[in-house]
């Protein structure tokens, strides 16, 4: 295997750390994210959208 593949594979190309979402339904809080992190390596896939959603700004995170 080439050194730069085994880099993307031993390293996290993404981190994120500690991300919060609430909802706020009347009297209700739904948390969608609870103090979420992950590390993503080269190669893996993500299919989680409320977190998707978070990275890429559609909507904003919840302040803690």
């Amino acid at each position: 295997m080439h050194n730069a593949q085994r880099v993307g594979m031993e390293f996290p190309i993404l981190i994120v750390q500690s991300v919060s979402k609430v909802y706020e339904m009347g009297d209700c809080q739904v948390h969608a994210l609870k103090n979420t992190s992950i590390a993503v390596r080269g190669g893996e896939m993500l299919a989680i959208m409320c977190f998707i959603h978070e990275l890429a700004g559609q909507c904003h995170p919840s302040l803690q």
